[in-house]
């Protein structure tokens, strides 16, 4: 027997309510204070203080490999970003976060096609073209590299 009993005659282990704990310490469980900083991030439409960080955990995780077009971007980790599935910039669970090079995230993304320099554009490119080239990517044909209809076509900066 546990020299303190802390629960009264009433109460019983196995009827424990965290949510009630909390509330009788008169402090927020750790999922509330992410549900509230998640909700204002969301509202302020801007990223978590520790964005950069988990950003770089999920893109090193893919070990700087594209996603959705496997391009490898390892030795150019700024061609890969931290894309956010639901589009809430507050929710930085695992699930819904994926790496994704600049060209497939403007896919999801349209508006950010005119703020990617051509450069990167370029490169991404380029990084796609050697891969086809080597026989170890998943395009049919040179057309796939860079799709006709992306509005990545035919734009200068």
């Amino acid at each position: 027997m546990y020299p303190h009993n802390y629960l009264s005659d009433e109460e019983n282990i196995d009827d424990f309510d965290s949510d009630d704990w909390a509330s009788r310490l008169g402090i927020r469980l750790v999922d509330d204070q992410w549900d509230r900083i998640a909700e204002e991030t969301e509202r302020d439409g801007a990223y978590a203080k520790d964005w950069e960080f988990i950003s770089y955990q999920v893109r090193s995780q893919q070990d700087f490999i594209c996603e959705d077009c496997g391009v490898d971007c390892s030795k150019h980790t700024y061609l890969l970003h931290t894309h956010h599935i639901d589009h809430n910039k507050g929710n930085n669970h695992a699930g819904n976060l994926r790496a994704l090079c600049l060209v497939c995230h403007s896919a999801y993304h349209p508006h950010m096609v005119n703020d990617l320099m051509q450069e990167h554009v370029s490169q991404v490119l380029e990084l796609r073209t050697t891969r086809y080239r080597q026989g170890n990517a998943p395009y049919a044909d040179r057309n796939e590299i860079m799709p006709p209809q992306s509005p990545l076509i035919g734009r200068t900066r």
